[in-house]
């Protein structure tokens, strides 16, 4: 495939958060395996933190991506 491709509108929102939401759930990993290992509510505290934000990023890619693909419909440039 050549890099020269273009990429679908929706594919390119979710690649541009992809890196961020990978990095958080791996920093959801560490609070639940330091919870396990310490026992100390901080990890639990900010492991639910990150679980929130990661939900709400993926809230807010899929409602972008509605968004265009509701606009790109509507000016004719999805078949």
């Amino acid at each position: 495939m050549s890099s020269t491709k273009k990429m679908n509108p929706m594919s390119r929102i979710r690649q541009h958060y992809q890196g961020y939401i990978t990095d958080l759930i791996r920093k959801i990993e560490v609070c639940d395996r330091m919870y396990v290992e310490t026992g100390q509510v901080d990890w639990l505290h900010t492991y639910d933190m990150l679980a929130a934000e990661v939900e709400e990023l993926k809230t807010t890619v899929e409602h972008m991506e509605r968004y265009n693909e509701t606009y790109f419909n509507q000016k004719g440039l999805i078949k």
